[in-house]
């Protein structure tokens, strides 16, 4: 039997929770972007709720505490969904059953359910919904990963603007997030071979003369001791040649509007790809947070 159809029978015979399965369920189907309510009552239904069809209690028991968890975690979730998506009078419905969720019967529930489809409708009013597949939802508004975002949080920013672009479909937008993240890339790397003080600031610098110093401070590596020379020069090179294809075969063709220089989703996710591989391997050797030459041969042996 179908969730929905399992659930209604559930509901329908214990007098609770039947707002979530009606019409709270199409509207919501219809809203991929706030899938939350369909997976609680997948996580939550199966197994808490289907001892209510068993007659273990009913609708005028306290929550178990098993399911009360799983609602408490669900409520807050909603919480922040609603409030980041600006539906105030949902949002407050979630925030008043929270706080009564150490009280509320399994019966009360149905009247709370109630009160959240009525408030979701009347927030809906005003707004307009955005729907993406789930692939472009988990990569919205996250980054590569969490060692990136701490290894890099300065181009942390860029680089979950520029995901979130790709799943709303801007491909282009996407692309010159990329670069603005691989441009704070290129400076701490430029930082970490020992460049500091220079009479234009860095963030001031063109992208030819980052690379330039880069591959000047480099050399020495040349005079070192193998293992050491190998590994360094296998990591620099291959960074470098990053950084000099971003300039000259995206960045400069996005900033200044060139033949090529409008992508479509294929394009984008190339290119994303391409400078989510560049931080992969900067993070093995660099930290922004952290003070030091990288050019140690003991850093490479």
């Amino acid at each position: 039997m179908p969730l929905k159809s399992k659930l209604s029978s559930v509901f329908d015979a214990q007098g609770v929770h039947g707002w979530c399965v009606g019409g709270l369920w199409s509207l919501l189907a219809d809203l991929r972007g706030l899938i939350i309510f369909r997976e609680f009552l997948r996580d939550a239904g199966e197994n808490a709720l289907s001892q209510a069809a068993s007659g273990l209690f009913s609708a005028s028991d306290p929550l178990p505490d098993e399911l009360k968890e799983q609602i408490k975690t669900k409520l807050e979730e909603w919480h922040r969904a609603f409030s980041n998506a600006e539906f105030p009078a949902t949002a407050a419905t979630c925030d008043h059953a929270l706080r009564e969720i150490d009280t509320i019967t399994i019966g009360s529930w149905r009247q709370r359910g109630k009160e959240l489809r009525e408030n979701f409708e009347y927030d809906s009013r005003d707004r307009c919904a955005w729907t993406f597949s789930r692939k472009a939802g988990e990569m919205y508004g996250t980054g590569f990963s969490d060692a990136i975002d701490a290894a890099f949080p300065s181009a942390k920013t860029e680089i979950h603007e520029g995901r979130r672009c790709y799943a709303l479909n801007r491909h282009t937008a996407c692309v010159f997030h990329m670069m603005r993240a691989a441009e704070h890339a290129l400076r701490v790397t430029v930082k970490a071979v020992g460049v500091s003080s220079t009479a234009v600031p860095l963030e001031y610098q063109q992208w030819q003369n980052l690379i330039e110093q880069l591959e000047s401070r480099i050399k020495p590596i040349d005079n070192w001791r193998q293992p050491s020379k190998a590994n360094a020069q296998a990591f620099f090179s291959r960074i470098i040649a990053d950084f000099y294809s971003f300039k000259d075969d995206i960045r400069n063709v996005t900033m200044h509007t060139r033949t090529g220089g409008t992508y479509d989703e294929p394009g984008a996710l190339s290119v994303m790809n391409r400078v989510q591989e560049c931080f992969e391997r900067l993070a093995t050797r660099i930290d922004e947070n952290k003070s030091g030459n990288l050019l140690d041969p003991s850093l490479f042996a």
